[in-house]
């Protein structure tokens, strides 16, 4: 098993970036600027967010639920991350501490656009207006530097077939999309197996560290598998209510 290593610069997103944001830049056609591989979105960025606070010691689990998406994330007292964004989100955690579930769902609404708007001003992507048909409003958000994305996905890919160790927040950011197409398609075609089973893999083994002695790595690790289970939680709500909506139709 390759345990994540431990960033020397934990609290320094790498590139530059926090989680959510690195998951737009890796969802995201640099492009087409629309995303690519990566469903429930929203709720995904969400959950990258509440990782991120994690990685910096911000928040933490409360609960013994078997149920990892009903145990609660609270703040740590007089924790901030010096990101404006992040500790907004903080602030709404050590206002009304509630589950992953419901914590991601309230954040969900607006973590995308905000994410975005965040790396249009920081110049990483640029909003074109665009309309379907010609009628409905369709924003495209086109990479800026398409070689920034390009880096990272490389970084993943390396990770996914297994020619270097990932650190904890590559480790995190594979498990939030394990269960998408993404991993296959960051690698070429015939990898695409292997890839996959590698991305199940690093889940697997946070979910097993999330049991470990390391404080730190075990609140990151339990709080990836929390929002996992929360954003499957959605996936499959979604899908019982388009197929509820489909029969009565």
């Amino acid at each position: 098993m390759s345990t994540p290593h431990h960033d020397a610069t934990l609290h320094q997103a790498d590139h530059g970036l926090t989680l959510p944001q690195q998951l737009i830049l890796v969802a995201y056609d640099p492009e087409a600027g629309k995303p690519r591989h990566v469903g429930m979105l929203d709720q995904r960025v969400a959950g990258a967010a509440i990782v991120e606070l994690a990685l910096r010691e911000a928040v933490t689990l409360e609960g013994t639920s078997r149920r990892p998406e009903r145990r609660r994330i609270v703040a740590v007292p007089g924790a901030r991350t010096g990101d404006a964004r992040l500790d907004d989100v903080l602030g709404g955690i050590e206002a009304k501490p509630r589950d992953a579930h419901r914590t991601i769902g309230g954040l969900a609404r607006r973590a995308r656009r905000d994410t975005l708007e965040d790396l249009a001003a920081a110049g990483v992507m640029r909003r074109e207006p665009h309309r379907v048909l010609g009628i409905f409003p369709s924003d495209r958000w086109i990479a800026t530097d398409a070689g920034r994305g390009a880096a990272l996905r490389a970084r993943l890919a390396a990770v996914l077939l297994e020619q270097t160790a990932p650190t904890e927040r590559e480790a995190a950011l594979i498990a939030l999309t394990a269960d998408t197409p993404l991993p296959r398609a960051l690698v070429a075609k015939e990898d695409r197996r292997r890839a996959a089973a590698r991305a199940k893999a690093i889940t697997a083994e946070q979910k097993d560290a999330a049991q470990a002695d390391h404080a730190a790595q075990a609140a990151v690790d339990a709080t990836v598998e929390s929002v996992k289970a929360a954003v499957m939680a959605a996936v499959i709500g979604g899908v019982v209510a388009s197929t509820a909506a489909t029969s009565s139709g």
